[in-house]
């Protein structure tokens, strides 16, 4: 069982309209996330899988926010 605090890693309820605040957002996700996962692999060695789920769509996220950037640079 994870014992990540699953308020800390929830997507807000609705996405900023500014690009820089929905990437810290989905960077402080990523942060959180991952020290977990890592901690999970140093201790019993057992991921939990919904933190895996989850590091991965905040990774998504994440990415989103970049391709917008890129897009919206090569304008």
């Amino acid at each position: 069982m994870s014992a990540t605090d699953r308020t800390l890693v929830k997507p807000p309820e609705e996405p900023h309209d500014d690009p820089a605040l929905r990437l810290d957002d989905a960077s402080d996700r990523v942060v959180v996330l991952a020290g977990d996962v890592i901690d999970q692999l140093h201790g019993t060695g057992d991921v939990d899988q919904e933190d895996v789920e989850d590091l991965r769509a905040a990774l998504t996220d994440a990415e989103d926010v970049l391709d917008e950037l890129d897009a919206g640079a090569g304008q």
